[in-house]
């Protein structure tokens, strides 16, 4: 599995990802993201943009102790 990952691939674990976008626009942030969500291009460095994991999470709705049925 890849450390880092661009715009268009999916997401392998819900959780935080650190977002390092080209040039000096914008200092590295965080974002949640859902499992199986695309990582997005940015409007500015547009597909230049790189995420890597910080946190995993399982999302509410998974988790077998809280799904909603």
């Amino acid at each position: 599995m890849p450390d880092n990952f661009r715009p268009g691939h999916r997401a392998p674990f819900s959780g935080v990802y650190r977002a390092i976008h080209a040039g000096s626009h914008s200092p590295p942030h965080e974002l949640t993201i859902l499992h199986g969500e695309s990582f997005p291009s940015c409007v500015e460095c547009s597909d230049e943009v790189v995420f890597e994991l910080m946190t995993a999470a399982v999302h509410v709705n998974a988790h077998p102790m809280f799904r909603r049925f």
